[in-house]
């Protein structure tokens, strides 16, 4: 992908702009009363901010600076007092002297810690993505040498333009992901699903990988990244330490500055070693919407810095990664679209020869058993395969060699049509680099699928261009349920949705009297029970009902209209095997 984006170096070093010490007095006798204070204003390097200087974060303790339990409690003191957005934060600490002599030293490294742990909070922390660089501190020291207490005041900043609700929707959007994920089995699981839905869900923010100013400084945050969908490195690898620790599961950044890759990653340990993940380099630009890399998910220092992977500089603090556990033989290592868990058992797809081969399996170091395979899908008029697909509840969507946007059901391997994209044409992008070339040839154009969980829905977007292409509605039900409506009221398709529910479509026309519907179950041609299905709710046009059959599909069922009133047979009859 090439560099990160940050186009600007802010604070490369922590100023103290204004320092002020007085000493009351400069000597004192044993027992007697001194005073001291402080005071300075400047800045601390904040990824959040676009930094790659600031200390390295750490694990899943956040707790990267302490030193001593009486720093954990300064750290603590300072995290909680950012969550609540309080104007000042006042810390503060005991300790003896030898004598009056070494009190400003004393005060001074006290106030140039409190600083480093506000900047390591910070980093450490991104739920607090509305705190800014800027500061404020006011320090002083009084006491006798036996017990001196020094106490600091911090004003920190913060972003004027987050509201209540904003900070409570972010911080509701990492609850609810951390839920789904704890929906899969193991840690490895976990870490796959967070990448996964980065990749898919965010994209790098275009001005940046355009060689323009981002618009936003949200970029560089989790909230940019979680709720506005737009990030630079910053912003993935922040929201993913987030999610990680969330769910348990150590997971640190680490930096390659701007003299070397200009660029910010994860590490994440998993059963006691440390592994590269780099969710950025994943998600390539320009943007192909739905597509999701697995060649930088759990790598060792010697393959992610090899030829191919291309990492180099990283911050030498840093854990060693050794192990290269999960780079071969994982289901993982050979996709370009996200794992997908559905029905008890893990599907992944892998593209051969321009069809979708879909495999089922249990375990995430297992070879799937081969389950479906697509049409061909679409390669644009340069012959490149550039597009995506994207799976939706229970099928995997994508676009086949005509423009037509297929969904393959994993319920019965079946494929329908949901619409055609026909005003897709590769384009050059709009951005042009310093030659006054595109910045993205019309042979890197494509179509890429995006899931609207809310809607059920998917929206196809170019890829150069980054055009909405059009949306369309997933159908829970066989797509020729409703073509060709019939005029009279009548029975329309019937098929199992489970071992026991059975799905049926009802053309209802309202200008007839609303029928009853019956379904009669049959055993070796004899009949074994009868459920009416509620009707009450029909409206006018294709209706679908569920019915709970006990006997399910080892029974054969028979479905049936009947008039209301006279129990006359209405339209057709229907047996599902």
């Amino acid at each position: 992908m090439g560099e990160c984006g940050m186009k600007r170096i802010k604070y490369l070093i922590c100023i103290l702009a204004v320092a002020l010490l007085t000493v009351i007095p400069a000597l004192a006798a044993e027992g007697e009363e001194i005073f001291v204070s402080t005071e300075a204003k400047g800045c601390v390097a904040l990824s959040q901010e676009g930094d790659l200087t600031g200390l390295q974060t750490s694990g899943q303790n956040c707790l990267s600076a302490v030193a001593s339990s009486e720093e954990e409690t300064l750290y603590q003191t300072i995290y909680q007092g950012l969550c609540n957005q309080q104007s000042t934060i006042t810390v503060s600490m005991t300790i003896q002297v030898a004598d009056s002599n070494q009190v400003n030293a004393e005060l001074n490294e006290f106030q140039s810690r409190v600083i480093e742990l506000y900047q390591a909070v910070i980093n450490d922390n991104p739920r607090l993505f509305y705190a800014t660089e800027g500061y404020r501190i006011q320090s002083e020291g009084r006491g006798t040498t036996a017990a001196f207490v020094m106490t600091a005041i911090i004003t920190p900043g913060y972003r004027g333009h987050f509201s209540e609700e904003q900070i409570r929707r972010f911080n509701q959007t990492v609850d609810a992901l951390v839920c789904e994920a704890q929906k899969v089995q193991t840690d490895l699981e976990k870490a796959l699903f967070i990448h996964d839905y980065l990749a898919t869900h965010v994209s790098y923010n275009r001005e940046t990988a355009t060689g323009q100013d981002a618009l936003s400084q949200n970029v560089y945050t989790a909230y940019g990244a979680l709720i506005e969908g737009d990030a630079v490195c910053q912003g993935y690898a922040l929201a993913y330490q987030l999610l990680l620790r969330e769910l348990g599961i150590d997971c640190i950044t680490v930096t390659s500055g701007i003299n070397q890759m200009n660029h910010m990653w994860n590490l994440v340990r998993m059963d006691g070693y440390w592994y590269h993940v780099d969710v950025t380099w994943d998600d390539p630009v320009p943007n192909l919407e739905g597509r999701c890399d697995h060649s930088y998910f759990m790598l060792s220092d010697e393959t992610i810095s090899d030829e191919t992977h291309n990492h180099y500089g990283w911050d030498t603090t840093a854990p060693e990664c050794t192990s290269t556990k999960y780079e071969t033989s994982w289901i993982f290592n050979d996709t370009e679209l996200p794992i997908y868990w559905w029905d008890n058992k893990i599907y992944y797809a892998i593209r051969t020869n321009g069809r979708y081969t879909i495999y089922a399996t249990e375990e995430m170091n297992e070879e799937g058993s081969l389950y479906a395979t697509s049409e061909m899908s679409f390669v644009n008029q340069n012959n490149y395969i550039v597009n995506s697909a994207v799976w939706t509840d229970g099928a995997l969507c994508y676009v086949d060699q005509n423009k037509n946007l297929k969904m393959l059901s994993l319920q019965d391997k079946s494929e329908s049509v949901l619409g055609t994209i026909s005003n897709f044409t590769a384009m050059d992008s709009v951005e042009k680099d310093e030659n006054g070339k595109p910045y993205y040839p019309a042979i890197y154009d494509g179509i890429g699928l995006r899931y609207d969980e809310t809607t059920k829905s998917v929206h196809a977007i170019s890829a150069n261009r980054a055009e909405e292409l059009g949306t369309f509605v997933i159908l829970n039900y066989p797509p020729q349920w409703g073509q060709d409506i019939p005029c009279t009221t009548t029975l329309v398709g019937a098929r199992w949705m489970d071992d026991s529910t059975l799905q049926i479509g009802v053309v209802y026309v309202s200008s007839e009297a609303k029928p009853t519907l019956w379904a009669a179950t049959y055993h070796n041609g004899r009949m074994t029970g009868v459920n009416q299905v509620d009707t009450s709710e029909l409206t006018n046009g294709l209706n679908i009902l569920e019915l709970r059959v006990p006997s399910g599909k080892s029974f054969d069922t028979r479905l049936f209209l009947l008039s209301k009133n006279s129990c006359i047979p209405v339209g057709n009859m229907v047996t599902v095997p």
